[in-house]
């Protein structure tokens, strides 16, 4: 095995996606932000300045509540094309580098890491290689919605009165935990947050293809082993009751509902 290869960790995805939005999901802070890290994970970005020579600074927050504060620079965005960015700390030196090949209107993505040292790279393979294939199959669930979203989208908002005392750990346990698990159900977590104008009031924003989508997502999320034995008792004993409310939008209005209510999802 040579130097370069002892360096490398690879993989490619072939996604139903054209390359144009799938660069788009590497360079926008919002889709990027709901996709990027290993299953249930979820970020802050503090800095992202998506051009070359550029600074892009994060937390991401790990399903446990751990944090991992990470800071890029950004080396070459030749869109639709090519993504390279620099880690630069606090661990773990290496280059990413992003192909994007147009395969008749799909898009193959080669993702290759080159480690500044060989026995770093064979120390950290057994997660990292994991977690590259759980970064892309995030980001093909993201494109799927998207692609799903062309049309007008059912939006379930779900209000909920909790019992007093318990909105900042719902709060904690919705955003480290729940939202977390929903996105890797690939569900459209539009936005959630305590409410502005009320105590102990918290809202949930879900966006699906059509009622049918909502019910078989739903049981299948809500039925799931990961579910049932993870957060749902906490959650539920802090909630006195709830209500949801359905209504059809256009993926504008969703996208803005989204933008609107970014900060609730950091």
């Amino acid at each position: 095995m040579n130097d370069l290869s002892a360096r490398t960790l690879a993989t490619s995805r072939l996604i139903d996606a054209p390359r144009e939005r799938v660069f788009a999901a590497f360079i926008d802070p919002q889709p990027l932000g709901r996709w990027f890290g290993p299953a249930g994970f979820r970020n802050t970005f503090d800095v992202f300045e998506p051009r070359p020579g550029g600074r892009w600074r994060l937390t991401m927050h790990g399903p446990d509540g751990s944090e991992y504060p990470n800071e890029w620079v950004f080396t070459e965005l030749a869109g639709p094309a090519r993504f390279v960015a620099r880690h630069v700390g606090p661990m773990h030196g290496f280059t990413l580098t992003v192909t994007l090949e147009d395969v008749g209107g799909r898009t193959r993505v080669d993702w290759h890491q080159l480690f500044d040292d060989a026995a770093e790279c064979a120390r950290v393979a057994p997660y990292a290689a994991p977690a590259n294939e759980q970064n892309l199959d995030r980001l093909e669930a993201l494109l799927a919605a998207q692609r799903i979203g062309a049309g007008p989208r059912l939006v379930e908002v779900r209000s909920y009165k909790l019992k007093p005392g318990t909105l900042a750990a719902f709060h904690a346990t919705v955003s480290q935990q729940a939202v977390p698990m929903l996105q890797d159900w690939s569900t459209d977590v539009v936005a959630f947050g305590p409410s502005a104008h009320e105590a102990d009031c918290y809202t949930l924003v879900r966006a699906y293809e059509d009622l049918a989508d909502l019910q078989s997502r739903q049981d299948a999320f809500y039925g799931s082993a990961g579910w049932r034995s993870g957060p749902r008792e906490a959650i539920l004993g802090m909630i006195d009751r709830h209500l949801s409310s359905v209504l059809w939008l256009s993926p504008a209005a969703v996208d803005e509902l989204r933008r609107c209510n970014s900060t609730s999802q950091r």
